[in-house]
């Protein structure tokens, strides 16, 4: 399941044992609109399809926010400060469940999505 916020995607158990004391993460997708991710956690049937109309509604909404942009350096930075902005909120995210940003009992920002974060933009 996709995470927006973190750019990121996380199993649903995985997101249970998150969140399993605390609010969830929520999400504005046309399909959530503003409730919690954690409802994903049927692996299959109605949970299961409505997760996945989440996944492409958020897809969806940042191909039409990227393309919206000139294409070359502004799609670029678009996309680095998208990235940037998410790996910021994972130590909020952490701190705000009381885990540590060190520890593998959090969530970890990936490494592709760190280095899309500090990317170049040069013409």
């Amino acid at each position: 399941m996709l995470m927006p916020s973190l750019m990121c995607f996380k199993g649903t158990q995985s997101l249970a044992r998150l969140y399993a004391n605390h609010p969830p993460a929520t999400c504005s997708c046309d399909v959530c609109d503003g409730r919690g991710l954690d409802r994903f956690n049927d692996p299959g049937g109605e949970a299961r399809r409505e997760s996945e109309d989440h996944n492409i509604s958020t897809w969806s909404a940042w191909v039409i926010e990227i393309t919206s942009r000139k294409p070359g350096l502004e799609r670029k930075a678009w996309w680095r400060d998208k990235c940037a902005a998410a790996v910021a909120r994972y130590a909020l995210e952490n701190q705000r469940l009381g885990l540590s940003a060190n520890s593998k009992a959090g969530f970890v920002v990936p490494d592709p999505l760190e280095a899309w974060a500090t990317l170049p933009i040069t013409p």
